[in-house]
């Protein structure tokens, strides 16, 4: 009897010190958000053949997981924006991961089906040195660094990880668009970007060898020229030049 109270005590006391689950924002709707028209059939109609719900939910945890057997229709995204699509009418989902207390979170009015929404979640008593930094940008895959490392990639167009607090140069990158760098003071209340980024303009190039018949390699390409002149987005390239030499006996 006095093992199986131990067993009980260990589990409460577990129970209190493991992670918790924090609402930053609560679900609002997007009124002009588009995201339902990028997801197939499979993710957005439910067995009915009916339309569901888009909940956009930013998050900078990963591998977070949203549970409703009855509503929930799809999920994609491991991190930063979670893409979770529900039934109409839902009206909450359980927020899980491992070594985390479970969440249910109701949503302040029943789902409409069609509508897309947003919400931010967090850990629960997180350092106060840090925050959930939200970019937005016009492209999905652009490569997102802060004071020169890369911490992410945008998913769904949208990049969410949590980050120090205070003044940062912040960078987008995509191959075949112009590089945006801005800085920015990162606060608690001050958490959120929007860096679009511009095609990138093509530059002419042209190499020439010394002595003449080498073959260039531009990216892994090869050419078996002397010379090379195209046109090229800004960015780095791999180049490498060699000549082989024939000897006659």
């Amino acid at each position: 009897m006095q093992r199986f109270l131990i067993v009980i005590l260990f589990l409460q006391v577990s129970l209190m010190a493991g992670a918790q689950f924090e609402v930053v924002s609560d679900l609002i709707e997007r009124p002009n958000h588009l995201g339902l028209l990028q997801l197939d059939d499979r993710e957005k109609l439910d067995d009915n053949q009916e339309l569901g719900a888009l909940l956009i939910i930013n998050c900078g945890i990963p591998d977070v997981y949203f549970e409703n057997t009855i509503s929930k229709i799809s999920q994609s995204g491991t991190h930063g924006a979670y893409w979770v699509v529900m039934k109409k009418r839902a009206r909450y989902f359980l927020i899980k991961k491992e070594g985390y207390s479970n969440h249910r979170y109701a949503f302040p009015s029943p789902l409409e089906g069609g509508k897309v929404y947003e919400m931010t979640i967090d850990e629960k008593n997180k350092l106060p040195d840090e925050t959930t930094l939200i970019i937005t940008s016009n492209q999905n895959k652009a490569q997102v660094y802060l004071d020169g490392k890369q911490i992410g990639t945008t998913e769904n167009k949208v990049f969410s990880g949590n980050v120090t607090l205070g003044p940062h140069q912040i960078e987008l990158r995509k191959s075949g668009f112009q590089t945006k760098q801005v800085s920015h003071n990162i606060t608690m209340k001050d958490n959120r970007l929007e860096i679009n980024l511009d095609p990138a303009i093509p530059a002419a190039v042209t190499i020439t060898t010394e002595p003449e018949g080498a073959t260039i390699y531009i990216d892994n390409v090869y050419f078996e020229i002397s010379s090379k002149s195209g046109f090229f987005y800004e960015g780095t390239y791999p180049l490498k030049i060699e000549k082989r030499w024939l000897w006659y006996y």
